[in-house]
């Protein structure tokens, strides 16, 4: 049997004899088409296409003849898996302490010149990212994580290797990305808000010469999917190289959700890709797979069998498995702080201080009250939609009651 390339159709030839009916099948799955003898499947994505027909066929056991485009994929793919296993080592020596950053001279020297002067546990997590290109921070919030990004995204843009920083998340997250720029490395960015407003204003700084851009760019997951194809446009230009962070990146855990592949899809016109959330894994282990698909996009280290399995695990309630084989699979590409891992001193809760209502906001608390109590026995039956918007309403306005300053006869009108 033979596979070949040709004008970006995948074509298999002298199948006939070798493969079986539901090897077949599994041809038509992958969307094969049999034209004259041969399976042919026009390919967007020629390499991860024909990287995924050839791993069929190895776990089949069939033997393939490659043409000489095809054997240049091969090299390809194996050479990048072989750089990609060198990182998920040292990555994983990084964590384990067993490379003393100490004795990173250059890199160590070079935060210690920063502004602000990072902790401990923040080097650690910066030269991590550092050495790893794409990575994941799910440190507990307070650690840290944007002065980590910030402080690797500087070191390499002196190095030349990015000149733009790539913001998308919720929009409370814009403010703090301005500010810690600032306090961590000492100079205030150009920078820009891509989110709502004018689509025509936005595609006009999408469509900008790579001299006039802005540094740092902030924008939703809305927006992304609204302007994703400009977007694309603006992370291909020519002289734009981007450090991509997905900050609160718990909002693409849905497979198959709107927000995620839109990030998938730009994924790989950025030059560096970084994920940040503290809670990584909300709902269910599966709220990862998008996240590593997104840093990893040709060589996502959870293939489809891993997924598959972890679900069932999860079913099954066999927790232990899950995390066993998260671990070995993906333990090395993210880094996590834990909230003892920051020497906070121990909460101290006081009594709380109870403050005594005004005569005319007892009044509204109580006229509010009797008004819940009075229709939670009238007219339930009759409308019970209504009613419950009004008890919702209601809870409201008694919260709301001591900042009310109008005279207490308007209320009572």
């Amino acid at each position: 049997m033979k596979i070949s390339v040709e004008n970006n159709i995948i074509i298999i030839s002298d199948a006939d004899s070798v493969i079986k009916k539901y090897q077949v099948a599994q041809l038509s799955y992958y969307g094969y088409e049999y034209i004259e003898s041969q399976y042919r499947k026009r390919s967007l994505d020629v390499e991860a296409d024909v990287s995924k027909i050839l791993d069929f066929f190895e776990n089949e056991k069939i033997d393939v003849e490659k043409n000489s485009y095809v054997k240049q994929i091969v090299t390809n793919v194996n050479k990048r898996k072989s750089v990609q296993k060198e990182l998920f080592i040292l990555g994983k020596k990084i964590k384990d302490g067993k490379i003393n950053i100490k004795s990173a001279e250059e890199f160590t020297d070079f935060l210690s010149k920063l502004p602000r002067k990072l902790k401990p546990h923040q080097i650690k997590a910066a030269f991590h990212l550092y050495h790893l290109k794409n990575g994941a921070n799910f440190s507990v919030p307070g650690s840290g994580k944007t002065s980590v990004i910030l402080s690797v995204y500087e070191k390499l843009r002196i190095e030349g290797k990015c000149n733009t920083l790539y913001v998308i998340g919720p929009p409370s997250c814009f403010q703090p990305w301005q500010n810690e720029f600032k306090e961590t490395l000492g100079r205030s960015p150009s920078f820009i808000v891509l989110s709502g407003g004018s689509k025509k204003f936005r595609k006009r700084e999408y469509y900008g010469s790579a001299d006039t851009n802005f540094e740092l760019y902030l924008t939703t997951f809305q927006t992304l999917l609204n302007d994703q194809e400009d977007i694309i446009r603006f992370l291909s230009q020519k002289g734009t190289n981007v450090f991509l962070v997905v900050d609160e990146a718990h909002y693409m855990k849905r497979v198959g959700g709107a927000w995620a592949d839109s990030l998938l899809r730009i994924a790989e016109h950025a030059q560096y890709r970084c994920v940040l959330t503290g809670t990584p894994m909300p709902n269910s282990y599966t709220d990862v797979f998008n996240m590593f698909d997104f840093l990893w996009i040709k060589e996502n280290p959870l293939n489809e069998g891993n997924k598959i399995q972890i679900k069932q695990w999860e079913n099954n309630d066999e927790d232990r498995k899950v995390k066993a084989l998260l671990d070995e699979k993906v333990g090395s590409l993210f880094y996590r702080v834990r909230k003892q891992d920051l020497g906070l001193k121990p909460a101290v809760f006081h009594d709380p201080v109870i403050v005594k209502m005004k005569p005319y906001e007892l009044r509204i608390h109580e006229f509010i009250k009797s008004k819940i109590h009075e229709l939670s026995t009238k007219d339930y039956l009759e409308n019970e939609d209504v009613l419950l918007k009004l008890w919702k309403g209601r809870i409201i306005r008694l919260r709301l009651c001591r900042k009310i300053t109008f005279p207490i006869r308007s209320m009572l009108a």
